[in-house]
């Protein structure tokens, strides 16, 4: 029975005057239930079972077919900038931590170190020399220690103009190993 419906009916069987409201609140603050679960129970049967309905309820014209591929697919390979960093992104064949799809976009920069010198190690991260970010040339690729990262960002490394970017970063890595020694 809906509750307006057991409204009227518990009014009228003890002569009172309730709310909808009020016997909402009541069935709740009591916790009584319906006893329906929102499920099917074994056995039920589909209310299209031998029927046109099944037409409704299948595949449309827009569906997918068994083996068909999404047009706008981007083969392994493509390449896109990403929105949000402005570093260039790669589509590669490994799988994705959150999706758990076979292919994944990764950071163009460190597919290319990892394909020269194996995979980053823990608490590293992989930097451009230069501070370019569309400068893929090997030999502009670093490799550093997160805390390094982190004693650049303080300086404000990158907020720094081109040309300045490798001088400061070689200032703050001199400090870093002067306290470092000190220690």
């Amino acid at each position: 029975m809906l509750i307006p419906e057991l409204t009227v009916a518990f009014n009228k069987n003890f002569g009172l005057e309730l709310k909808v409201t009020q016997v909402y609140g009541a069935l709740k603050n009591h916790k009584f239930t319906s006893g329906r679960k929102g499920q099917f129970t074994k056995g039920h049967i589909p209310w299209n079972v031998d029927s046109k309905g099944k037409k409704l309820t299948g595949a449309n014209s827009g569906s997918f077919k068994k083996g068909q591929h999404c047009p706008n697919k981007k083969p392994l390979g493509h390449e896109r900038i990403c929105k949000k960093d402005g570093y260039v992104l790669v589509k590669v064949s490994e799988k994705n931590p959150h999706t758990a799809s076979s292919e994944r976009y990764k950071h163009k920069h460190i597919v290319i170190w990892e394909s020269i010198n194996g995979p980053v190690p823990k608490n590293h991260v992989v930097t451009f020399v230069d501070g370019d970010k569309g400068n893929f040339d090997k030999h502009n690729l670093k490799l550093i220690h997160r805390d390094l990262l982190c004693r650049f960002n303080q300086a404000r490394v990158y907020g720094l103009p081109n040309e300045l970017i490798p001088t400061m970063k070689n200032i703050v890595e001199l400090k870093t190993k002067i306290q470092q020694r000190d220690i």
